[in-house]
């Protein structure tokens, strides 16, 4: 089995018959700290024959694919990373798929706490060399029609606190 790209621990490595790719990824010591765990291809007599993305196994328990000798695991780049603080369940820096939205985001991170004021929710965002802040009402805005971009934060206050 070969696992390359960005990984720890790029090359050769033996797997047992029946593994599934997580456990290669395992054996690889993990995706590197500027690995992609959204698009991890799964490669078979030069052609891709699935891709897979580690946040359906985390979040939504979807199964991991199997992989057979010779097969090549690989690992790309990270695509664009949104920063997400505050009151939601799992706040933490989050890479995201182009198409993929606030919705999307904030169901990664199990979703906002209850006690989280979600009509002043804060995003930062670079605009060439100038940071912009914008205040988003999900009581009035769909969540889903909120695109995110590389390097944005979000930031969700308590009910609690006060600005």
């Amino acid at each position: 089995m070969n696992v390359v790209g960005y990984v720890k621990k790029p090359g050769l490595h033996t797997v047992s018959p029946n593994s599934n790719a997580l456990e290669a990824l395992f054996e690889a010591a993990g995706v590197s700290k500027n690995g992609s765990v959204r698009s991890i291809k799964i490669i078979r007599n030069d052609q891709v024959v699935e891709e897979f993305d580690l946040y359906s196994y985390l979040v939504q328990g979807k199964s991991i694919p199997f992989i057979t000798n010779n097969d090549f695991i690989v690992v790309p780049a990270q695509g664009k990373l949104v920063r997400l603080t505050g009151e939601v369940r799992r706040p933490m820096t989050y890479e995201l798929k182009d198409d993929e939205t606030l919705e999307d985001l904030l169901a990664f991170a199990g979703g906002m706490n209850y006690d989280s004021r979600s009509s002043d929710i804060r995003l930062k965002r670079v605009v060439g060399d100038k940071i912009k802040f914008t205040s988003i009402d999900l009581e009035n805005d769909k969540a889903s029609s909120i695109a995110l971009q590389a390097n944005d934060a979000i930031q969700i206050d308590s009910k609690k606190k006060e600005t």
